[in-house]
């Protein structure tokens, strides 16, 4: 079986993965400092959440509420798994995986 590459500068993707889970996690502890400069981390998940709130109130007629951004996330999971479960590729593996039983 053939081993899938990314896009990781020639690093296994588990540890690429497995970095970027640590520096989330240190990140939330207050470890590594706050990098709000254009284009940084916290930069783009400030705004972010800055256009999800704005959604948010537009849709509802009201003031923001917290955690609006994970919201949005929800929902943008969501609909791309809808979408998804439309393609071709999805139903053909269901219809396969019918056929097996």
């Amino acid at each position: 079986m053939k081993r899938m590459r990314a896009r990781t500068n020639g690093k296994p993707l588990v540890s690429m993965m497995v970095r970027k889970y640590i520096t989330a996690i240190k990140r939330r502890l207050g470890i590594i400092p706050k990098d709000f400069s254009v284009g940084g981390y916290d930069y783009k998940r400030m705004m972010a959440s800055n256009h999800a709130r704005t959604e948010e109130s537009g849709i509802n007629n009201s003031r923001w509420a917290p955690g609006a951004l994970k919201r949005a996330e929800k929902k943008q999971r969501k609909e791309q798994r809808a979408i998804d479960k439309k393609s071709i590729v999805y139903l053909a593996e269901q219809r396969m995986k019918d056929k097996r039983r």
